[in-house]
């Protein structure tokens, strides 16, 4: 369904295509495969590339090297034909404020070319589909962020398209308008292919079957969530009887990296006891160990808690420029 094939795209400042002194690329060398049914998340922080890896996949832009092809044709190329079977809904959903839910619906349809019983069948699917009945007749001015998306999604998907690129469809959504757009994205998983951004990490595993995350402009990874997931590292959190900086040499001594948990300590009363987290890929054998070593040097050791990795934190590891999830092993 997409397949894009060492992509690169550079944009000129002046006159200049460096910057501090390498070439400054929006997407350097890019390749990865979506096949159909695929709902794939495509993560990376801001400035990563990914608004313009999704404007060179929907033909909006050109590459400067490398092939895209878009259900086997070329966006550039073919791009009437690519749009047909492609629906967009972009992090600002342009809805127009004075018609009402229905008229919105109905222009939409219109304008991919649907009429007569095709167009009020398309009509009738997307009010199902995204639980619009209540609302046709309302304006989409006085419509929440939430019912906004819901509208947003529909225009996307009115002329059944096998392609679907969503930008950050549940930003802004509270608790409940989220559950409902992830189960709506979640349910066209195996009709048709999804390309998904969003910010909101913790959704990605049990909505998405592909993760691709961009780091400046390059591809770092490309796999299941799963495995994703097992990159990361369980970091130990560990109470010590003693001044952090004492602490914190100590552990340094022995290879790890510490974070002390407070500034200012209380080690009277009924909790002496310092917190700190050790990075690393602990178990609780290694993780006893440590706190064994700590005794031996003649200090007190209380609480010893394994933290498992979340995506948040995966991500960030992949993001800081290392391409690593994990700062050390335990």
């Amino acid at each position: 369904m997409i397949e894009l094939s060492h992509v690169s795209k550079r944009f000129l400042n002046g006159s200049r295509l460096t910057e501090n002194g390498r070439e400054s690329y929006a997407v350097k060398d890019v390749s990865f495969r979506l096949e159909k049914g695929e709902i794939a998340a495509f993560l990376g922080p801001n400035g990563a590339g990914k608004t313009t890896t999704k404007r060179l996949i929907t033909g909006y832009l050109a590459p400067d090297q490398g092939e895209i092809r878009v259900m086997g044709m070329c966006p550039r190329r073919d791009g009437r034909a690519v749009r047909r079977r492609l629906g967009y809904l972009p992090e600002h959903n342009p809805l127009y404020d004075d018609l009402t839910v229905f008229e919105t619906l109905r222009f939409a349809a219109r304008v991919q070319g649907l009429s007569g019983p095709g167009l009020k069948s398309a009509i009738r699917r997307m009010v199902d589909l995204c639980d619009l009945g209540p609302h046709l007749k309302r304006s989409v001015a006085v419509l929440s962020k939430g019912f906004r998306q819901r509208v947003g999604l529909a225009v996307a998907m009115i002329h059944d398209p096998d392609l679907l690129i969503l930008d950050e469809p549940t930003t802004g959504l509270d608790p409940n308008q989220i559950h409902y757009i992830q189960q709506v994205i979640k349910n066209l998983g195996g009709h048709r292919t999804v390309l998904l951004s969003t910010h909101i990490l913790h959704q990605v595993p049990d909505m998405c079957s592909r993760v691709l995350v961009l780091c400046e402009g390059s591809l770092v990874f490309d796999d299941r969530p799963q495995a994703l997931l097992a990159r990361g590292c369980t970091v130990a959190r560990i109470g010590v009887a003693q001044e952090p900086d004492a602490v914190l040499g100590r552990l340094e001594s022995l290879g790890h990296r510490a974070t002390c948990l407070t500034q200012d300590p209380e080690r009277s009363g009924a909790n002496p006891f310092v917190p700190f987290t050790v990075e690393g890929n602990w178990t609780e054998e290694t993780l006893a160990d440590l706190a064994e070593s700590l005794r031996e040097h003649g200090w007190r050791v209380g609480e010893c808690v394994l933290t498992p990795p979340t995506i948040e934190s995966i991500f960030a590891g992949l993001t800081a420029g290392d391409g690593t999830a994990c700062a050390s092993s335990g």
